[in-house]
């Protein structure tokens, strides 16, 4: 994006500013989290390199040929508010532009001319009814009761799906996810990518086609719904503009003015809404995120996502799933950290306090003489005749005590210290060692950014760790013409670099931990250099820059102009670290090298009998962001080193507000947690407190992302909206802040706000409860009315009194999703269910059991007879085949049996990162390496394999669709035995694996053919679930497998494989070759 481009522009700029610095000293905390010790898994930094929105042509100018698809929700209520318009004779048109209609609503709703008010109450409840009835949601109907909050909401989730073809925070989140530096993302960049301007730039509205009358309307309703829906954007400051959107006060502002925003308490400072953000990302921690205050959590953590995990958002995944996660994990991530955070800071305090303490000797010596007072100062009758001259002049006993007590003849007073230079001491000790404890934070970050290889050879249990001599000067064989050398003796060292080796077996390899403050890209950069003189020249290691672009290298000689060199590069015998914990005892000594040194330094420079101006020379060297000082450093240096030691370290207060980027983080946001709990342990005992006290609440983030994307996807309305805010946990939020004294003025200010007292009291009375469609999970319901002549009923927020969502029909305490028309349902007397009448057994199309979840036999949903008959691999791919020749639809019984399989699946699946990543986007790497030895993935390899024998087995069939060329097709035959070098794939319901062949949902070349492998019962499979495929089914590598059937049905071909145990050789599936 452009606004990326400028900022890459002016990035030599920012190198030269203190600002600059601060801003590249937290990307590399946002990119390498202290909390992750060196020797881990390093961030991946798979990037994004294009948007990822389906294009389509549409008729336009040349500027605009291409528009993005809008969501089917969008396209069917664009249909019913023109209608609407048409009806009010505001449009004269059946067919209206995205341009045209989106200035009609804005001349509907904020005319100029109106006697009412811009964004009217009255036209926007009007037009949020034909929205959500155009939808088939609660709202839509003349009968339903809507808050304004569902109204306003309705309409500008609607104005920015047609704009932008997603929802907001989505669309801005998708260009985080694909911009090429990420990181910089900033609140400012959200104020240009949204604007107006950039709008038409980017194809996503022709300013042009809008009338001219209705332009400033349209900008006025953009411009008010943007505010409304991200309330930050109101503060122009410069401070909060440049708020990266990985900083937790970015979040916290985010969280914290929506509420305000809600609450009608538009008059607020943003230190206030970032107070308020804080206890509620607090809350969101310790409590959950309930369904309707996901709109105040969503975006922070979309966008977090974004920047670290790009990959992840992906609109062919489902966006709910994917953001509820998000919110449940960035929230634990917030938790997790602070106590990092905490430690931080106060590392930080402790390093302010002892650099506010500290003083030259001369200021400490006139400091105690101060205390001592005049009475307590001692005369001088012995002084020299110059000295009283001096005292004539002005000079009094003060001014001798000091200069006595700084050249250790005598004590000022009685109570001053005995010596001085202890004192001194003291204070220079006390400012290194608090040094040494930050710099190991930095030290430990860098070691994080070797690529992984390296860190394993590091870090190795082989390898020792040893010293390293370098030493270079320049050699005297070039002369002028009276035999003088051209050049003096040059001496060459290492510039602000610290050189180790390492050592294992017959290998060494040399690292440069180098001081990068002056570039400001980050405090430390660790890198490997081994004895390559060119990578110190090219990296500017050395303290001589003149090497010039021809200089030459031979054996240990350089020839640069007119100088020649020669150098040696040496590591020491002696081991200087071997044995465990290599990481922690590296950072420990380059640690202490480095506050040995600044103690040396800020003793010279303090200590006011030396050359203050030569020492500060050295002093440079080791105190970061010499630049901030360098400009006062003739008029008082003195002054100037305890305001720039604190610049130093300034960027540890931007650390501390802003997020450190784990791994545990990025990896984990869409399978969990690392080291995190898992979430079905860490919720089902919330979800059975809840159930025990017969309260019963909307469900929070956590329950909702631990449901199949099935049920999700029955749930999605497709529109976020705000339903209203909740007196209960608003009041939660008072007593938080009351507790605070920083923010107990806060409680005060919202407790006796007008929009407080008149929010709605939690519910007390019975609350009709169901369980939600494919999941066992209990949520508040009321009835919306009868509708097609059926009851139908919508999910109820007790805390508000607000119903909202979709429709469902209720049967046996089970929620049935509900579509007007119901001629496309069917009803099953005999076992009192609904299900559909068209091909497949997708969830959508299944038939809903009166019962919970039953005590299922794992062998395959669908099979036609008793589930417990033990079914060979010819007779069930007979069964198969039969009812695909036929073109025969699943029974009410074999749907009924498919819904069983999978809310069991859905109980039994385990809650894991790698697997995660496999299922979602990390398979076809893996595979690569795997089957043809393509990459290196060795170590998500042994990660995957870790957790796969941690998943549960599964004992039934599994189908696995895939493509393969046609000629080895044919020469798979029975009496085959194979074997697959990769994890493979499978369903648990093989209608499931129909589907994808019917959706073409795995695509095949000219020269491919689709192939079906059921697999037997007996072979060794697992339970490998996500909540985006609840059926998946995984075998390990190498299984040995006995093709025992093969068939072909309309040129699809069906192989059945049971398990091998003999000792004839496999051969590769996929290539043929013999395998072991």
């Amino acid at each position: 994006m452009q606004a990326s481009a400028s900022k890459k522009n002016s990035g030599a700029g920012d190198l030269n500013s203190l600002s600059g610095m601060l801003k590249y000293a937290e990307r590399l905390f946002i990119q390498f989290d202290p909390l992750k010790f060196p020797g881990a898994d390093a961030l991946s930094s798979g990037r994004q390199t294009t948007l990822i929105l389906n294009q389509t042509d549409t008729v336009g100018n040349n500027q605009h040929k291409h528009r993005f698809h809008l969501p089917k929700t969008t396209r069917k209520a664009n249909e019913k508010v023109i209608q609407f318009f048409r009806r009010e004779n505001i449009l004269l048109t059946d067919h209206a532009s995205k341009e045209l209609l989106v200035s009609t609503v804005a001349g509907y709703l904020f005319a100029r001319d109106s006697e009412n008010t811009p964004g009217r109450v009255s036209e926007t409840e009007l037009l949020a009814r034909e929205i959500l009835d155009a939808v088939e949601l609660y709202g839509g109907m003349e009968q339903d009761v809507m808050s304004i909050f569902q109204a306003e909401s309705t309409v500008r989730h609607w104005i920015f799906s047609n704009v932008l073809s997603v929802s907001l925070d989505e669309y801005i989140a998708s260009h985080i996810a694909a911009d090429e530096y990420p990181e910089r993302f900033n609140v400012d960049d959200i104020h240009i990518l949204l604007s107006p301007m950039r709008l038409h730039e980017n194809n996503l509205l022709n300013m042009n086609k809008i009338p001219n009358e209705k332009r400033k309307d349209f900008i006025s309703m953009w411009l008010s719904f943007l505010k409304k829906e991200m309330p930050f954007l109101r503060y122009e400051e410069s401070a909060c503009k440049l708020t990266s959107l990985a900083d937790f006060d970015f979040a916290s502002l985010y969280t914290g003015s929506r509420i305000l925003d809600g609450l009608g308490l538009e008059h607020y400072f943003k230190q206030d809404a970032i107070f308020i953000g804080e206890k509620m990302w607090e809350m969101a921690a310790a409590e959950g995120v309930k369904e309707d205050q996901i709109p105040f959590f969503r975006a922070p953590s979309l966008f977090f996502l974004a920047l670290f995990k790009p990959d992840a958002i992906n609109r062919k995944r489902h966006i709910r799933s994917i953001s509820l996660k998000a919110i449940d994990r960035y929230a634990q991530y917030r938790m997790t950290t602070g106590e990092l955070h905490k430690n931080i800071k106060l590392k930080y305090e402790n390093y302010q306090n002892a650099v506010s303490q500290w003083l030259s000797k001369e200021k400490l010596a006139d400091k105690i003489v101060s205390q001592c007072g005049e009475n307590g100062i001692p005369q001088y009758p012995d002084i020299q005749e110059t000295d009283r001259l001096d005292l004539r002049r002005g000079r009094d006993p003060k001014y001798y005590a000091v200069q006595n007590y700084l050249n250790g003849w005598a004590k000022p007073c009685q109570g001053a210290p005995d010596n001085l230079n202890d004192e001194y001491l003291q204070l220079t000790s006390n400012v290194a060692e608090k040094f040494y404890h930050i710099d190991t934070i930095l030290v430990q970050c860098a070691l994080a950014t070797l690529p992984e290889n390296e860190k394993k050879f590091l870090f190795s249990p082989a390898a020792s760790i040893h010293a390293v001599n370098f030493s270079m000067r320049s050699f005297m064989d070039s002369r002028d013409l009276r035999g003088l050398p051209l050049h003096d003796d040059i001496r060459v060292l290492v510039k602000n670099t610290d050189l180790v080796a390492v050592k294992r077996e017959s290998e060494e390899r040399i690292y440069a931990l180098k001081r990068t403050y002056d570039a400001g890209d980050s405090a430390y950069r660790f890198f490997c250099v081994d004895r390559d003189i060119n990578k110190y020249i090219a990296n500017d290691l050395l303290s001589y820059q003149k090497f010039g672009e021809g200089y030459r290298v031979l054996g240990n000689k350089i020839y640069a102009y007119a100088v020649k060199f020669i150098y040696a590069i040496a590591s020491d015998t002696k081991e200087l670290i071997v044995g465990a914990d290599k990481a922690k005892k590296l950072v420990g000594y380059l640690g202490s090298i480095h506050s040995n040194h600044l103690y040396s330094a800020l003793f010279q420079s303090g200590n006011d009998r030396s050359d203050l101006q030569k020492i500060w020379s050295i002093v440079k060297n080791f105190i970061p962001f010499y630049n901030c000082i360098e400009g006062v450093l003739e008029k008082d240096a003195l002054k100037a080193i305890p305001s720039c030691l604190i610049d130093a370290f300034s960027f540890m207060s931007v650390f501390i507000k802003a997020a450190s980027l784990s791994a545990r983080f990025a990896v984990g946001v869409v399978g969990g947690l690392r080291q995190g709990i898992s979430i079905y342990g860490k919720y089902s005992l919330k979800s059975g407190i809840r159930s025990g006290l017969n309260v019963i609440t909307l469900p929070t983030t956590a329950e909702l992302s631990a449901l199949s994307l099935q049920a999700l996807k029955a749930l999605d309305p497709g529109i976020d909206f705000l339903t209203g805010l909740s007196k209960s946990y608003i009041e939660k939020l008072i007593v938080r802040l009351s507790k605070d004294e920083k923010t107990a003025y806060l409680a005060r200010k919202i407790l006796t706000s007008k929009e407080f007292t008149q929010l709605p009291s939690f519910s007390t009375g019975m609350t009709k409860v169901a369980l939600l469609p494919f999941s066992n999970l209990k949520v508040p319901i009321m009835s919306s009315g009868m509708v097609d002549g059926k009851i139908t009923y919508t999910l109820f927020n007790p805390e508000t009194g607000q119903a909202f969502g979709k429709r469902f029909l209720l049967a046996n305490d089970r929620l049935i999703p509900f579509e007007r028309n119901q001629d496309r349902l069917a009803y099953d007397k005999h076992n009192d269910c609904f299900f559909r009448l068209k091909r497949g057994a997708s969830l959508t199309k299944s038939c809903f059991s009166r019962n919970s979840v039953k005590s299922v036999d794992l062998s395959e949903s669908i099979h036609l007879t008793s589930l417990r008959e033990d079914q060979s691999i010819k007779n069930e791919l007979e069964r198969i085949t039969e009812k695909v020749r036929l073109g025969k639809n699943p029974t009410a019984e074999e749907l009924q049996r498919a819904v069983d399989t999978l809310e069991y699946l859905s109980q039994e699946m385990t809650d894991s990162p790698a697997l995660a990543d496999f299922t979602e986007a990390g398979n076809e790497g893996i595979n690569q390496y795997l089957r043809y030895a393509k990459g290196d993935y060795s170590s998500q390899v042994a990660e995957l394999m870790n957790e796969y024998e941690k998943l549960k087995d599964y004992e039934g069939f599994s189908y696995r669709v895939m493509t393969m060329p046609a000629a080895r097709i044919e020469l798979l035959t029975v009496g085959n035995i194979v074997l697959d070098k990769g994890f493979a794939s499978s369903s648990a319901i093989f209608n499931n694996a129909k589907e994808w062949l019917a959706d073409k949902y795995i695509r095949k070349s000219k020269r491919n053919k689709y192939i079906v492998i059921v697999y037997g019962k007996e072979i060794r499979k697992k339970i490998a679930g996500t909540s985006l495929l609840t059926d998946h089914i995984l075998i390990s590598p190498g299984e040995k497998l006995n093709i025992c059937a093969k068939s072909e049905v309309d040129g699809v071909t069906y192989l059945g494989v049971s398990r091998y145990r003999g000792p004839d050789r496999p051969t590769d599936i996929y290539t043929g070759n013999v395998v072991g």
